[in-house]
Order: C-alpha cells, then sequence, then structure tokens
C-alpha cells in the first residue's frame, strides 16, 4: 500500500496512490482534477479508497470487482478489434506489417539503448 500522492502503484489490481496509477490513467500529478477524478471513480464503483494504516496523512485505492470487470472487458473488445483488423488483411498485408513491427521494435529497443546510456553513438532520439 502506498501513501496518496507516493510513487508507482503497488502492482496490478493493488492498492495505489493517486501519484502513481492515477497519475498513469490522465491525471498529471494529481491535484484538484486528479482528486475529482478519484471521487468519480469512487462513486461510481471502479475503486475503493481507504485510510492507509502505515501513514495517516494518505489514502489507499484499490481497484473493486466492477473495476476489475471493465478493464478486463475493455481488453478483451480491444483484442477482438485487433484480431478483426488482422483477419482482414491479405496475406501480402499480413507479412508488410510484421515486416514493419519488426523494424519499430528494433528501433524503440535501440532508442532504449540510448536513453539508459548517456553514451550512446549512432541516430539522435526524436
Amino acid at each position: 500500500m502506498e501513501r496518496e500522492g507516493a510513487g508507482p502503484p503497488g502492482g496490478a489490481g493493488g492498492p495505489a496512490g493517486p501519484g502513481g496509477g492515477a497519475a498513469r490513467a490522465g491525471s498529471r500529478g494529481g491535484g484538484a482534477a486528479g482528486s475529482q477524478m478519484l471521487d468519480r471513480l469512487v462513486q461510481q464503483g471502479f475503486i475503493q479508497r481507504s485510510e492507509n494504516p502505515e501513514d495517516r496523512r494518505g489514502k489507499c485505492l484499490t481497484l473493486t470487482e466492477k473495476g476489475q470487470a471493465f478493464l478486463q472487458k475493455g481488453i478483451h473488445v480491444r483484442q477482438r478489434w485487433i484480431r478483426d483488423l488482422v483477419d482482414s488483411l491479405s496475406l501480402e498485408e499480413k507479412q508488410a506489417a510484421n515486416e514493419t513491427i519488426a523494424m519499430l521494435v528494433a528501433k524503440a529497443r535501440a532508442l532504449e539503448g540510448c536513453a539508459k546510456n548517456p553514451h550512446c553513438e549512432g541516430e539522435d532520439p526524436i
């Protein structure tokens, strides 16, 4: 469990402070807008807010069963859309897409390596 406004979330489906999982969901750093968003999620039954037993100044956020079901539904809808998209491609289009994805993954890995190593030589990141 983490104090409200603290670092990264405790894990998938676990408690998190608004500066953790909520920040990644669209709120940049919490504040009034982040608190209002969390209030709406609590009112709609997607998350549960409770006292942090380790720090009375903070709150713990937990994804409810309703919240987990909503996320799973979104994941399944997205997966079905991707399956339908891939099924609509010809063999040639699938091959071209695979080549493009492989190239993008390689470029992303190269950029990630450069980001971790400030002395990296090669292309400048975008």
